[in-house]
């Protein structure tokens, strides 16, 4: 009962070759009860153990995040949709999460390039 979104980006490039993945996620998370957590927490799918906590960018075992072709980020409400009282009494808070856009950078190896930086 907490309001998620999952998104899914297509990787053409392979593993290997990637150095760097950073997601941006921009939006908004919110609560109906004024006392409930009202953040959002960004995850990203890492294979063999789940989501597991986005904080800043992944810069080693890239393939265990690129799972056939794909990397899927999840950003999810801290606070689950809660229900006080009994019925007819009964008030219902929503958990709530808007997105405004969400983007993934890749940074790979040049393998062609003649400069060294």
């Amino acid at each position: 009962t907490y309001a998620a979104q999952r998104f899914v980006f297509n990787v053409t490039e392979s593993a290997a070759n990637i150095e760097k993945l950073a997601v941006t996620w921009d939006g908004t998370s919110s609560h109906d009860d004024a006392s409930a957590d009202q953040g959002a927490t960004t995850y990203i799918w890492k294979s063999g153990t789940g989501y597991q906590t986005l904080s800043g960018a992944i810069t080693s075992g890239i393939s265990d995040y690129v799972v056939d072709g794909n990397v899927t980020v999840l950003v999810k409400q801290n606070a689950s949709q809660s229900t006080i009282g009994v019925p007819p009494d009964e008030t219902t808070y929503g958990s709530c999460l808007a997105t405004d856009y969400v983007k993934l950078v890749v940074t790979h190896h040049h393998r062609n390039s003649g400069y060294t930086l």
